[in-house]
């Protein structure tokens, strides 16, 4: 687009490119996750983009913000730089959850801690005082956080609160941000979970049933073009439920979060489950995160790791690194190993071994179970050369396999493939 302004005889420095160009920068750094940039960072971007001096881009951020096409929030000594979009989303999260809590939540007829014990006795459930407060806090009030590290307890306080509200009668719902997360959370608690997309009723409105094509469509295998995408449930039709467990919420983005309280009527219980110190979402916004700092609602954080945990050395040295400590590393161990390889072809052989032969036998786990992380895409052990390897052993060509090429990648039926946007 650039190349053909410049055709067009658009200056370089034209007002018109600049402020495009900044407002690019901004929103090209809310797909990679952040709902704001600094100020100093943001005219860094542009000025690279737009390879024009980031002093005179200041002018003109200025003028955006007089326009109110970008926001500007000032924290402390920190100047951030909102897009309209992320800064009324963000507003509107502020907003809805204040609603929540202030509205009071159904109550049963008893007392929680008479519940409690009740169930307790009858289920022979033992928790710690944190879980114990957990549970108390998600009866009495209208939003509750709770967060903790692998193997402090998160499922068990879950299922403690999902028997409280069956005691009591209480119709609730269960979600996760992905497919994945919902099918666990569907295991460890035997309660229907569903992803929280399901959850709102996502529909697709595909080109033909509407004329009006948004930018950013796409097209399926079959050429046929998704106009946008909508949910059937919000403020006009919410979900209807006296509490709603959402699980693994650091992966939750805001633009989900917003779409999901909308849906959410004031008096229903909301209680949200992750653990603060996994990676942010892909989408912009640290929700999670940011909810705990505020200090605005009920948080509870799980910190006792249990005996069961421990057995487990992924799990032991996760709360190691989180303290700052080295991890143990001993081949010894059930489920963490350190096995140092110096040789790109032997590192190949060898993960390829580890994958189709060792592994499946060793966690009764298939190859399609088995997940590879490397830290680049490009390169000897990168994203693309190993996938071509371990494709090539492990689901190799052959006449009753169909296969596309995209991109100049082979996509062959019976391939694991990660959908990462």
């Amino acid at each position: 687009a650039d190349e053909i302004a410049s055709r067009a005889g658009i200056s370089a420095q034209s007002e018109f490119r600049l402020r495009s160009g900044i407002l690019y920068a901004l929103s090209t750094a809310l797909g990679e996750g952040s709902s704001y940039l600094p100020r100093p960072e943001l005219l860094q971007k542009a000025a690279a983009l737009l390879q024009v001096p980031a002093e005179i881009l200041e002018i003109h951020l200025d003028n955006l913000a007089v326009d109110r096409l970008v926001r500007v929030r000032r924290k402390g000594e920190e100047v951030q730089i909102y897009s309209t979009q992320a800064w009324h989303e963000e507003q509107q999260i502020a907003g809805m959850l204040a609603d929540l809590e202030t509205a009071p939540a159904h109550r049963g007829s008893r007392k929680p801690e008479e519940v409690l014990r009740e169930l307790e006795t009858e289920e022979n459930i033992e928790l710690d005082d944190l879980q114990r407060q957990a549970v108390l806090l998600a009866a009495e009030h209208s939003i509750l956080i709770i967060s903790g590290g692998p193997g402090t307890g998160k499922t068990t306080t879950i299922n403690t609160i999902i028997q409280y509200f069956d005691k009591e009668n209480l119709e609730y719902l269960l979600a996760a941000p992905t497919g994945r997360a919902a099918k666990r959370m569907t295991e460890a608690t035997g309660c229907e979970a569903m992803t929280i997309h399901r959850l709102l009723g996502v529909r697709a409105v595909m080109e033909e049933e509407d004329d009006t094509l948004l930018p950013g469509s796409a097209a399926d295998d079959r050429g046929e073009n998704i106009a946008y995408s909508f949910f059937e449930k919000g403020k006009d039709d919410p979900l209807k439920a006296d509490a709603i467990i959402i699980d693994e919420m650091s992966m939750v983005d805001m633009h989900l979060f917003c779409s999901f309280l909308r849906a959410v009527e004031p008096g229903t219980r909301l209680i949200l489950v992750g653990d603060v110190n996994q990676l942010p979402s892909v989408g912009p916004g640290k929700i999670l995160h940011d909810l705990i700092e505020s200090g605005a609602f009920r948080t509870v954080m799980l910190r006792k790791i249990f005996r069961q945990a421990l057995e487990s050395d992924i799990i032991t040295n996760a709360h190691r690194i989180l303290n700052g400590e080295t991890p143990l590393i001993s081949n010894k161990s059930k489920d963490f190993f350190f096995l140092e390889r110096d040789s790109v072809p032997v590192i190949y052989k060898h993960t390829v071994e580890l994958m189709r032969d060792m592994l499946p036998r060793y966690v009764n786990a298939g190859v399609t179970d088995i997940q590879v992380l490397t830290p680049m895409r490009k390169g000897p052990l990168g994203v693309i050369k190993l996938n071509e390897a371990l494709q090539s052993v492990l689901n190799p060509p052959a006449a009753n396999k169909n296969e596309v090429i995209r991109h100049e990648v082979t996509f062959r039926e019976g391939d694991k493939v990660m959908q990462i946007r």
